[in-house]
């Protein structure tokens, strides 16, 4: 396994140059074309995101983590240096779903351990099968990123598509301040999810020498990552799949499933006073490090007294309100 090189920050970000690879939203449905078929090769993506898609029409292709299934690993995170370099991070807080905040989990929460460096990557592995012959320039690639426990790296250095196949040439850029003369794709990361999403045409323009490879079986780190080396440092990765718009037009068998499958914001309303979800039998209140705030049964909950930016749950629907 190939050892990652530590990446020490060497220029501040100018968000103005970069704006067009971060997504409006971090939501899947950002990625969605209405009335045609996109196919998503997904990594990092709840079940009710597979469900959402699949009853919007789209194709999906479930490349998600199997290295704790119990059966042979073909697709594993692997904490490099032996697994000394990262630690895990509990947090409560949401994962990206298809059109909001989803308590459904299953994201990465890491932060830099005290080996001095850090480093991990989305190894995969022939018997995957994960198949890229769809794959074009206008392809796109798209990661989710926050920070857990409000400590961020200054820099996180991404790389995409280190394949083991010939003619692979993988992409490196960065997520807040440039390292070792790297392209910055995004700002800092911070308590909330944000995206990027660039196409890999895009990344060819952005990495000279990055190349992707057509396989039936496309094999080698789909996405390695870096955080410093600033033990604490704090990485939540979700969101994690490539997308490929088709000329093929949607059909839905049942359209009310796509009624059903898609969150109604509509739900919520917020005063100054009170947050109101029609029908909830209970509305939960809490900060954005996953902590309990508030509940109240029914469906009012008064917020009057509150200052500041919250997460409110009720069901399965999840909305941020600020205060």
């Amino acid at each position: 396994m190939k050892k990652f090189t530590l990446l020490a920050a060497a220029a501040a970000f100018a968000i103005s140059a970069n704006a067009q690879f971060v997504a409006e939203t971090p939501y899947f449905d950002q990625s969605v074309t209405a009335g045609k078929v996109s196919i998503f090769d997904i990594t990092l993506g709840n079940e009710s995101v597979f469900e959402a898609l699949q009853a919007h029409g789209q194709t999906t292709n479930d490349y998600r983590l199997n290295d704790s299934e119990g059966g042979p690993a073909t697709i594993c995170l692997y904490i490099w240096s032996s697994g000394e370099t990262f630690r895990s991070v509990e947090s409560a807080y949401p994962s990206v779903g298809y059109d909001e905040l989803d308590m459904g989990g299953g994201y990465v929460n890491l932060a830099v351990a005290d080996a001095f460096w850090s480093g991990a990557g989305f190894f995969v592995k022939p018997e995957a099968n994960y198949n890229t012959t769809h794959w074009t320039d206008d392809t796109r690639f798209h990661l989710a990123l926050r920070c857990p426990n409000q400590n961020p790296p200054e820099t996180v250095t991404l790389t995409l598509l280190d394949g083991d196949l010939e003619g692979s040439g993988k992409a490196v850029f960065c997520v807040g301040a440039a390292a070792e003369g790297n392209p910055v794709v995004a700002p800092q990361i911070g308590d909330d999810w944000f995206a990027i999403d660039l196409s890999l045409g895009d990344v060819k323009k952005l990495c000279e020498g990055f190349t992707y490879v057509s396989s039936e079986a496309w094999t080698g780190n789909l996405l390695a990552f870096s955080a410093g080396g600033v033990e604490g440092k704090g990485i939540s990765l979700d969101a994690l799949y490539f997308y490929t718009l088709t000329d093929e037009d949607v059909v839905i068998a049942d359209p009310d499933d796509a009624v059903h499958a898609v969150a109604n914001d509509a739900l919520f309303v917020v005063t100054n006073e009170t947050v109101n979800v029609a029908g909830a039998e209970s509305i939960e209140l809490y900060d954005l490090a996953g902590r309990l705030v508030k509940k109240a049964n029914g469906s009012v909950l008064g917020i009057g007294e509150l200052k500041g930016a919250y997460l409110v749950k009720a069901g399965n629907a999840v909305k941020k309100i600020v205060k």
